[in-house]
């Protein structure tokens, strides 16, 4: 299969065709055997060199410092599939903003500061259903995550 086969450019905006490739995944003879941690392996070069052009354009736009906020969720109509993008902003995103705003979205948020060359990742916030999950079942997950997705949670939701 050709990379091309997935890939767009319309009018100037680039993404992949990813229900295209989940169709041809599910339609092979023989699928591979994926684990989750090979996924995130497999990701995670990726994920650095897309917050490194997001931090590049950022630096032409935006001044210094600002804000990257990388929004993923997962889709449930296809096993294994994350989507995600990268947006920059000056300002800094409250999380309580942004769980209000983007409920279904995970989101990761870093600071480029490109005077001192320094990029800070500051906080993640699970989308509102992992949010539930872990209030629900806090014996299950690590007390500085449950502690700082309590905090995050707005009021209305906790």
């Amino acid at each position: 299969m050709s990379e091309d086969k997935y890939t767009y450019n319309r009018f100037g905006s680039r993404g992949k065709r990813v229900g295209q490739a989940v169709y041809d995944i599910l339609n092979a003879t023989s699928r591979p055997q994926v684990t989750a941690e090979d996924i995130c392996e497999a990701r995670q070069e990726k994920y650095l060199k897309d917050l490194h052009e997001a931090a590049e354009l950022g630096k032409t736009h935006l001044q210094s410092p600002f804000y990257v906020v990388y929004m993923y969720n997962k889709e449930h109509w296809a096993a294994n599939v994350v989507r995600g993008r990268f947006v920059r902003r000056q300002t800094e995103p409250l999380r309580e903003t942004l769980i209000k705003d983007f409920p279904y979205f995970g989101k990761d948020v870093w600071k480029v500061d490109y005077d001192r060359c320094v990029v800070d990742f500051l906080w993640t916030q699970p989308s509102l259903e992992n949010t539930n999950q872990i209030l629900n079942h806090k014996s299950d997950y690590d007390e500085k995550l449950v502690n700082e997705t309590y905090t995050a949670v707005p009021k209305s939701h906790s």
